[in-house]
């Protein structure tokens, strides 16, 4: 699962929740600041 690190919608700490239940998740930050990541972002 990935979530952008300053997520200005969902902090990432709902993001790692959400992952630990999540079984054979793995959550990955990207160093971002949008919610939407995008096709043209390097993240």
């Amino acid at each position: 699962m990935v979530h952008a690190a300053n997520d200005q919608r969902f902090w990432v700490e709902q993001g790692r929740l959400i992952a630990a239940e999540i079984p054979g998740t793995t959550f990955v930050p990207l160093p971002r600041r949008n919610h939407v990541l995008a096709d043209y972002d390097p993240a």
